[in-house]
């Protein structure tokens, strides 16, 4: 029988292992729908093979948008 503390240390680490995974899930999800919102479709196929690329496609400026317009749109979201 395991003593107290590590039963209750091994409960703390899968706590937060399941927690990561839950905020590691939904960050997929957001990330891949906002990088098709903005209209990166290559970026978002290749995100099913390397993760990062919808993390960029998620952070760029909506694909047809002027270097103002994205100027603008920034400047918005910042306020």
């Amino acid at each position: 029988m395991l003593p107290l503390y590590l039963a209750v240390s091994d409960a703390g680490a899968a706590g937060i292992g399941v927690a990561a995974f839950i905020l590691y899930v939904f960050l997929l999800f957001f990330f891949g729908l906002r990088t098709i919102k903005r209209g990166h479709w290559v970026l978002f196929i290749l995100g099913f093979f390397f993760f990062p690329f919808w993390i960029v496609g998620g952070m760029i400026p909506p694909k047809g948008m002027s270097r103002m317009d994205a100027m603008y749109a920034e400047k918005d979201r910042s306020s």
